[in-house]
């Protein structure tokens, strides 16, 4: 036999969990406010000119000049959407040709900047979507979970009323 959990999400939204041997009785439901967003982004673009970029110069000059065979991996820190562009760094000096050269993969980390100071000068941050952070047995595990998404900043409430609905597996119908 196996349960299914159900629970309504603030915005409606209903999310469902299946599980062979455990009960929930609660779930936390976490949103991101449009101030933590806000500030991501902007915390990413004072990484990405204050940091990332100088190092990225340092570090491709070094290849290109032949000082050095390799240097460590670099990610784009700022990418448009949510995955695009999960390009690595070339840590050789043949890799570098690629991006056309280290002066159009250093563009590419400018651009992403750039976007990121566009979407602050626009100011057009939403809340984000409800989500399930996770699923318990107990109140008092429901609010530990609550309360350490709370302390990173995001919204998180309780829901206490969560329905089971149980039923039969293939193995259980067959032995009837």
């Amino acid at each position: 036999m196996s349960t299914n959990h159900t629970a309504t999400l603030p915005d409606g939204t209903t999310v469902t969990r299946t599980s062979k041997g455990r009960v929930y009785s609660h779930a936390v439901a976490i949103q991101k406010p449009a101030a933590k967003l806000q500030a991501e982004v902007q915390e990413a673009l004072d990484y990405n000119e204050k940091r990332y970029i100088p190092r990225l110069r340092a570090d491709l000059a070094r290849l290109v000049a032949g000082e050095a065979t390799h240097v460590d991996g670099h990610r784009f820190l700022l990418r448009e959407g949510k995955d695009a562009d999960n390009a690595f760094f070339p840590t050789r000096v043949e890799e570098i040709e690629r991006y056309d050269g280290a002066d159009g993969y250093i563009a590419k980390a400018e651009a992403a900047a750039q976007a990121c100071r566009d979407l602050l000068t626009a100011g057009d941050f939403q809340d984000g979507e409800w989500g399930c952070a996770g699923w318990q047995s107990r109140r008092d595990l429901a609010e530990k979970e609550a309360a350490r998404w709370l302390k990173s900043g995001w919204r998180a409430v309780i829901i206490d009323n969560v329905e089971q609905t149980v039923k039969a597996t293939k193995a259980a119908k067959k032995g009837s």
